[in-house]
């Protein structure tokens, strides 16, 4: 597993061992262990089930497939700095492998709550196993706050909001695709239930992706902070990503269902700008702009662009530089055999945003570095440099890769 997966794991195995003293095994004991146990206004519920073994009805959105999928990585230094991981990244992500999707379905349950402790949904006396963040033990038990008032919903409403709904790579990646498959299916049929926003300027993109597909204001239960949501006609939808990768079917939608106006203007090559307060910050950003700039690229500040600038942006690159993160979400909407260059420290392990450059067929150079100024909490979150000479070598790579397009045409259904 990746470095920093593993140190997750770990602690969620301590935590486990903790809990278990918590957690009655017995066979005599199992139905009790289902009801609810309340301690003054917390409710700790110990039944967690997934999803589809909650559902009253299941509407099959997109069949499970299966298909080649070619590496894409043409660059990366991280030898450099862990010879371990650098061997597991070249042989466990970044090789030619087969996908092997799952279907994806809309649920109907019998009735829901959301609560605003992390959007953790339940039904009966048993919690969504997906709504259950994954800083929560495995098999722990899920404390609510049961002393808030609450709000019964009988319109047919979609369950969006989940934990991670307020940044943008889970929004735009996992969340909105739900959306967009619903509205695709059953056109104007069902309201959608997503985290309040209050028009904060700052939460302005967020809006205006879900009004880009369509969806109208009135459409949307906004889950305010302050009560628990009663839905007597809840649906939910499964997950828009298995075998690490997001659906092609789902990508498609995402692509193909755009509403919002978009302007044919755009630069070929830009490098996206990571905001100061945001995790990851590159520390010598100004020498390395200075040699982007030298190789053509334009610098966009991604997140101060509306939505439909941002889809613009990324439908016109033909290459993309960035910080590893969450502003790379964008590439679903990228051309066919795009060129991305990320940099990111050494620590960092992700595949999510690898996995949006092999669905479109792109170019892939990593570039890590060492941190800078750690993050004690979650490493990965320390600034970080690189050098100049391996971004220049990633630049001059990743430009002239013969292009590897994932074959879709002889998808096989499980």
């Amino acid at each position: 597993m990746l470095k920093s997966i593993g140190r997750q794991i770990g602690i969620v195995r301590w935590l486990r061992k903790l809990s278990k003293g918590h957690q009655d095994n017995s066979a005599q004991l199992s139905k009790v262990s289902a009801i609810p146990e309340c301690t003054g206004d917390r409710m700790e519920i110990r039944k967690r089930q997934p999803l589809t073994s909650l559902a009253v009805e299941q509407v099959r959105l997109a069949e499970a497939v299966r298909y080649p999928l070619p590496g894409a990585t043409v660059y990366t230094n991280m030898i450099e700095f862990d010879p371990e991981f650098a061997l597991h990244l070249s042989r466990d992500i970044y090789s030619d492998r087969t996908a092997h999707v799952s279907p994806i379905d809309l649920v109907r349950l019998e009735s829901a709550a959301i609560y605003p402790d992390d959007y953790i949904v339940t039904t009966g006396a048993s919690v969504v196993e997906e709504q259950v963040p994954p800083w929560v033990a495995a098999g722990a038990a899920v404390s609510l706050n049961a002393s808030m008032r609450s709000e019964e919903i009988s319109l047919e409403t979609v369950i969006v909001a989940r934990y991670g709904a307020w940044t943008w790579g889970h929004w735009l990646g996992e969340l909105l695709p739900k959306i967009v498959m619903v509205e695709a299916e059953f056109p104007g049929r069902f309201c959608f239930a997503v985290p309040q926003t209050y028009d904060r300027p700052e939460w302005r993109n967020f809006r205006e992706s879900i009004s880009a597909y369509g969806i109208q204001p009135e459409r949307l239960l906004l889950l305010e902070s302050d009560r628990v949501y009663t839905l007597l006609r809840a649906w939910a939808v499964t997950s828009i990503w298995s075998d690490h990768v997001m659906h092609p079917a789902a990508a498609e939608l995402m692509r193909r269902s755009l509403r919002a106006p978009l302007d044919k203007g755009g630069a070929a090559k830009v490098a996206l700008l990571r905001q100061p307060g945001a995790a990851r910050v590159l520390e010598n950003w100004g020498e390395i702009s200075s040699l982007l700039a030298d190789d053509g690229y334009e610098t966009v500040d991604i997140a101060q662009i509306s939505f439909a600038d941002q889809v613009r942006t990324f439908r016109k690159a033909d290459a993309v530089f960035s910080t590893l993160g969450s502003g790379l979400t964008g590439l679903i909407y990228s051309p066919i055999g795009v060129a991305v260059t990320s940099v990111a420290p050494a620590v960092f392990g992700d595949r999510f945003f690898y996995a949006l450059v092999v669905d479109r067929g792109g170019r892939y150079a990593d570039v890590r570095g060492p941190t800078v100024s750690p993050d004690p909490n979650i490493p990965h979150r320390g600034s970080f440099m690189v050098s100049r000479a391996h971004v220049a070598q990633a630049l001059a790579t990743v430009s002239d890769r013969e292009l590897h397009v994932p074959t879709r045409g002889s998808q096989d259904r499980f």
